[in-house]
C-alpha cells in the first residue's frame, strides 16, 4: 500500500466516525449548513452589490480596501502593500494560495512563514495540497516526523507520536513567529488587518 494510501485510511478511520458522532449529537448543524450554503448562493447570485457593500463598510471603519479583478492585479496590490525586507507570517488563506503569494512575495524579498501547521508542512516538502482544509493530507505521521527531522534537525523520527510532531512544530512557529526582527511590527499589522485591506474578486465561484 502506497503512503497515499495509508495516509487516507488513517484520516477516513479517525476523522469520519468522530464526525457523524458530532452531526448525531447535534442535528442541528445540518440545519444550520443548509441555511449557509443558501445564503452564499444568494450573495454569489448578486456579487457586485455586496462587494460593494464590503468595501464601503470597511472604508466606513477607518480601513482601506482593494478591488482585484484578475490575479495579477491582486498580486500587484500586495507587493505595494507589503513592500520588500519583510517577514511575513501567513494565516491560513486558501485565496493566498490560489493566486500563489507566498512565492509573489519571497520574489520581492520578503521571508514568508505558515502558521497552519498543514500548510506549513506542504511548504517545507514542496509538495501540492491535496485538500482544500487538510493540505497535507497525503502526508504520513511517519512521512512527517522523517521530514522534520532532516529538513529542521528536529529531534523526531519515523517513530514520533502525533502528539510529539505538532509540540515540536508548535514551538518551532512561535519562535518563528514572535522573534522581534527588521519590520516586525509592521508586519504584524499587515497580518492583523488584512481582511480589512484586501478584497478579492475572483471570476470563480464556489458552491
Amino acid at each position: 500500500m502506497s503512503n497515499w494510501s495509508i495516509a487516507i485510511e488513517r484520516a477516513l478511520e479517525n476523522n469520519v466516525p468522530k464526525v457523524d458522532s458530532i452531526l448525531e449529537k447535534y442535528p442541528y448543524l445540518s440545519v444550520m449548513a443548509d441555511e449557509i450554503r443558501e445564503a452564499k448562493l444568494k450573495v454569489i447570485a448578486d456579487l457586485d452589490s455586496y462587494v460593494k457593500q464590503t468595501m464601503e463598510s470597511v472604508e466606513a471603519t477607518g480601513g482601506r480596501a482593494y478591488l482585484a479583478r484578475t490575479t495579477d492585479e491582486a498580486r500587484d496590490i500586495l507587493k505595494k502593500i507589503v513592500g520588500t525586507g519583510k517577514k511575513i507570517v501567513m494565516a491560513k488563506s486558501n485565496v493566498a494560495h490560489e493566486i500563489d503569494i507566498i512565492n509573489t512575495l519571497e520574489k520581492t524579498g520578503n521571508s514568508v512563514s505558515e502558521t497552519d501547521l498543514g500548510a506549513y508542512l506542504i511548504q517545507l516538502s514542496g509538495d501540492e495540497s491535496s485538500h482544500i482544509v487538510f493540505p497535507s493530507l497525503h502526508m504520513t505521521r511517519e512521512d512527517i516526523g522523517r521530514m522534520l527531522h532532516k529538513e529542521l534537525g528536529l529531534q523526531l523520527s519515523d517513530r514520533s507520536s502525533t502528539e510529539e510532531i505538532v509540540a515540536a512544530v508548535r514551538q518551532l512557529l512561535r519562535k518563528n513567529t514572535w522573534k522581534p526582527t527588521s519590520g516586525y511590527q509592521e508586519q504584524m499589522q499587515y497580518l492583523l488587518t488584512q481582511d480589512l485591506w484586501y478584497w478579492l474578486r475572483t471570476r470563480a465561484t464556489y458552491a
